[in-house]
């Protein structure tokens, strides 16, 4: 497991820029010029991201948009947000 954890607060990084190509997200990272598509899950996980939130709170508003049991969203979650801190795309706070 990574340094995400589930009470850990996450938040954009400042440099990113976004938006809907088809049914995918595509991001920029300004800073290092690195593009990153998202599918739609991936994409709500961002929007979520609009403000900073904990990992849980991602969790649970994820439950609600896609049938998907609690323990396997924390974990998709935790590996996805884990990949996107690894990129300088999230902040833990």
């Amino acid at each position: 497991m990574g340094a995400v954890s589930l009470d850990s607060v996450v938040s954009r990084c400042d440099d990113i820029v976004a938006g809907v190509v088809d049914a995918d997200l595509i991001m920029m990272s300004i800073e290092s010029g690195k593009y990153y598509q998202l599918n739609p899950s991936a994409g709500r996980v961002w929007s979520l991201l609009e403000q900073p939130r904990t990992v849980t709170e991602i969790c649970e508003l994820l439950s609600k948009d896609f049938k998907v049991t609690p323990e396997a969203c924390q974990k998709d979650v935790l590996h996805f947000l884990d990949e996107l801190v690894s990129r300088n795309v999230v902040t833990i706070r």
